[in-house]
C-alpha cells in the first residue's frame, strides 16, 4: 500500500469500535493479504482478518482532533457501505424520447377514487417467463384530503409491453387507518351571523381541519418498495408508515417499516394479493422502526432526527444477502438475510453520495435497479450475468429525487456491488422530475425512467422545486406518472 503525507497516521486493533478522527484523508488503499478492504466515509480504511476476528483501522489524518466512536459490524460481502470516490461503475446517459405521461390522475381508468395522484413508490419487471412483458407499479396513492395524509400503497400493472404502456390498477395493498373526519369548517363571508367576516367579491376563502390520532403508527403509508424472497418464495412488500403530526407541512411524524407478502407463491405471486402474515411478523407488523415492540427490529429516531426512518429500498447483494438505502434526512445502509428482516443497520452514507448533488441540496428516496453492461474489466467477486452476445457486469443504478432542482431533473449514482457507491450526480429532464420510479433495462439495450410529477396547481402543470414549496398540500395539487427513455453507456474497470 501507499500512504502518503508528512503527518503522522495510526493504527488501531480494536475488536468492535473505533474513534474515527473529524478529518482524515487516505489516499490509497492499504492492503495486507488476506484482508477485505472497503472504504468507509470517503476517507477512511477499514480492513478485516477473518481469522483473527479483529478489524484493523488505518487512517492518515491531517487533523489530531477525535471525533465521535463509530460502531461497524462486518456484512455479509465483508465490506462497509460508503462512496467508492469514483468506483469503477460510470454511466452516460443521453434522452431519446419525449416524456410521456402513462398515467393520468384525471383520466386514467382506476384513477376515479384518486383525488391527487401519485407520489413515490417502485416499478419493476416480473420477468417470470421468457416472454413475460408484465411491468409492475407499487406506488403510494394520494387518494383523498387531508393531502399527504390521506394515504395508500397501491398495486398497478402493465401487460401491453414495455413500449406501451397500459396501465390498470390491480388493488391496495396497504391503507391508512385513519378516516380523518372533518373537525371544522369556516368560510369568510360578510353576513351578521358569520363568525369569520372581511370577505371579499374576488375570492372564496376557507378554513378546514381534520382530525388524527398521532398514537396511530399506521396512520400514512408511503413508499412501496417490492423485492422477492427466495426463502419465502414470496414476493414481499415493505413500506413507511408514518404516525400523524400536523405540526408538519406533509403532515407525517414519525416513521416506521412495515412488511406485507403475498398469499400467491412464486414469481407469479406479484400480482398478490398482499397479507401482513402474522407467522412471519410481530403483533404490531413492524419489520423496523423506533417504535418496534422487538429489540432487534427497534432502530431509528422517534422524529425527524438524523435517523429518521422515512424511506426503504430494497435490493440484492451479489451474495444473495438483501441489502436497503433507508432513512432521507440521511440514508442509512442495512442488510438482512430475508425481506422481512430482522435487519442490521450498519453505517451511513456520506451526503454526497444521495443526500446532496451539485445543484439540490437535500435530496430523498434513492431507488435502485440493475443495468446489464459491457465490461472492460471485472473482478472476479462482481456479481455478473450472461447474454447471447457474451459476459455482461450488472451495475447498481440509484435513482432519486433532487428536490431542489425537480424542476430539471433527477440524481443518479451507480456502484460495482451494491455497497460502495458514486457521488450522485444531476441528470437533466425536459420539464423536471419529482419522484423517481426506477430505471429498467429495454429489450433493445434502452432504459427507461418511471417517475412522477407534482404540481401545485393542476391546471397550470409545472413541476417547480420542491413542488413549490406549499404546492405540494394546495388542494388544488395533483400528481401524474411519466416515462422517458435513455440511451446508455455503462462500463466496468477494475480497481
Amino acid at each position: 500500500g501507499n500512504l502518503h503525507g508528512t503527518t503522522a497516521w495510526r493504527m488501531c486493533l480494536l475488536a468492535r469500535d473505533v474513534v474515527v478522527a473529524k478529518q482524515c484523508t487516505c489516499s490509497a488503499v492499504l492492503r495486507i493479504f488476506p484482508l477485505a478492504t472497503a472504504l468507509v466515509h470517503n476517507k477512511f480504511v477499514l480492513t478485516m482478518d477473518k481469522r483473527w476476528g479483529l478489524l484493523i483501522y488505518v487512517a492518515y489524518f491531517t487533523s489530531d482532533a477525535w471525533g465521535t466512536v463509530v460502531s461497524i459490524d462486518p456484512i455479509a460481502n465483508e465490506q462497509a457501505p460508503g462512496s467508492s470516490e469514483g468506483g469503477s461503475a460510470t454511466i452516460a446517459l443521453e434522452v431519446i424520447s419525449p416524456v410521456e405521461k402513462v398515467i393520468d390522475v384525471k383520466a386514467t381508468v382506476g384513477t376515479q377514487d384518486i383525488q391527487f395522484g401519485f407520489e413515490g413508490g417502485s416499478v419493476v419487471r416480473s420477468q417470470c417467463s421468457s416472454n413475460d412483458t408484465r411491468s409492475w407499479l407499487f406506488t403510494a396513492e394520494m387518494f383523498r384530503a387531508p393531502a399527504d395524509a390521506a394515504m395508500r400503497c397501491a398495486l398497478w400493472e402493465s401487460s401491453a409491453g414495455e413500449y406501451d404502456d397500459m396501465w390498470q390498477r390491480r388493488s391496495t395493498i396497504a391503507e391508512s387507518n385513519q378516516s380523518f373526519p372533518l373537525t371544522q369548517f369556516q368560510q369568510q363571508c360578510n353576513e351578521d351571523w358569520c363568525t369569520w367576516q372581511g370577505a371579499t367579491a374576488r375570492s372564496i376563502n376557507l378554513r378546514l381541519g381534520y382530525s388524527c390520532d398521532p398514537r396511530d403508527l399506521h396512520a400514512s403509508p408511503w413508499a412501496p418498495s417490492p423485492v422477492y424472497d427466495d426463502t419465502l418464495q414470496r414476493w414481499v412488500v415493505l413500506y413507511v408508515g408514518y404516525a400523524c403530526d400536523g405540526t408538519q407541512l406533509v403532515t407525517a411524524g414519525t416513521g416506521n417499516i412495515f412488511g406485507v407478502v403475498s398469499t400467491i407463491p412464486g414469481c407469479d405471486g406479484i400480482q398478490g394479493p398482499y397479507t401482513r402474515d402474522a407467522s412471519l411478523l410481530p403483533p404490531d407488523g413492524i419489520v423496523l422502526g423506533p417504535n418496534s415492540s422487538v429489540a432487534a427490529r427497534r432502530w431509528g429516531d422517534v422524529g425527524r432526527g438524523p435517523r429518521y426512518v422515512d424511506q426503504i429500498n430494497v435490493y440484492r447483494l451479489p451474495n444473495g444477502t438483501y441489502a436497503a438505502l433507508i432513512g432521507s434526512v440521511s440514508t442509512w445502509f442495512a442488510t438482512a438475510a430475508h425481506a422481512l428482516g430482522p435487519w442490521t443497520v450498519h453505517s451511513v452514507f456520506p451526503p454526497a453520495v444521495f443526500n446532496k448533488t451539485p445543484k439540490s441540496a437535500y435530496n430523498e428516496n434513492p431507488i435502485v435497479t440493475q443495468l446489464p453492461v459491457r465490461h472492460e474489466a471485472h473482478r472476479a467477486d462482481r456479481q455478473k450475468s450472461t447474454d447471447e452476445n457474451g459476459a455482461v457486469d450488472s451495475i447498481y443504478v440509484a435513482v432519486f429525487d433532487t428536490v431542489f432542482n425537480e424542476h430539471a431533473g433527477f440524481g443518479i449514482s451507480t456502484s460495482t456491488d451494491g455497497v460502495l457507491w458514486n457521488n450522485g450526480v444531476d441528470v437533466a429532464v425536459d420539464g423536471g422530475v419529482r419522484t423517481p420510479l426506477g430505471m429498467l433495462e429495454d429489450k433493445n439495450g434502452t432504459a427507461t425512467l418511471y417517475f412522477t410529477r407534482r404540481f401545485a396547481d393542476c391546471s397550470n402543470q409545472t413541476q417547480e422545486d420542491d413542488c413549490g414549496g406549499f404546492g405540494m398540500a394546495m388542494p388544488t395539487m395533483c400528481a401524474n406518472v411519466y416515462r422517458v427513455r435513455f440511451a446508455y453507456n455503462a462500463t466496468t474497470v477494475a480497481d
